[in-house]
């Protein structure tokens, strides 16, 4: 009896390991899709408000909004 256990034991060890690598997996494909500051800001991340706006991705990355040609104040 204490070797079924162990198998399913390491099955559900397994199954755990994997779900969490297929999370990860899913997680880094998403983070990689995000290359502007509006797919950024869409994905729900933070949003600094300086001028011009930067959008900070979970994995550290800075987009930084098209302001154009004018200047603050004018």
């Amino acid at each position: 009896m204490g070797t079924r256990k162990l198998i399913a034991f390491l099955i559900l060890l397994f199954l755990v390991i994997a779900g969490i690598y297929g999370i990860y997996l899913v997680n880094r494909s998403r983070l990689s899709a995000v290359n502007t500051f509006d797919e950024c800001v869409s994905m729900g991340y933070p949003i600094l408000e300086s001028y011009p706006r930067k959008c900070i991705t979970p994995d550290g990355r800075s987009l930084t909004e098209a302001a154009g040609n004018v200047q603050p104040g004018k």
